[in-house]
């Protein structure tokens, strides 16, 4: 957590090699979502978003593969599923 980091003040120049800015900014909305489903594995195989859902992890849901096949016009988010977070509005760690 770095919300309290800019209590400290400013880095000296001698140590900002040292420290990198690696910081990412994310929406309100999308931070609550993540940390309100921390640790939640979506089950839905039929779903056509999950292949762009944050949730979607196919080792524990699909092991022996895809049943079903994505159409090619598939936009993520169009099934509009609730707990949907799209992977690439996620800033990478």
């Amino acid at each position: 957590m770095a919300n309290s980091l800019i209590s400290y003040g400013k880095i000296p120049e001698r140590f900002k090699a040292l420290l990198p800015n690696e910081g990412q900014f994310i929406t309100r909305k999308l931070y609550y979502r993540l940390r309100d489903n921390v640790g939640h594995n979506c089950q839905m195989k039929g779903c056509y978003d999950r292949y762009h859902c944050y949730y979607y992890h196919p080792e524990l849901t699909e092991p022996d593969g895809p049943w079903n096949k994505i159409p090619a016009n598939c936009q993520p988010g169009w099934e509009g599923c609730p707990l949907f977070i799209n992977k690439a509005e996620i800033p990478e760690i």
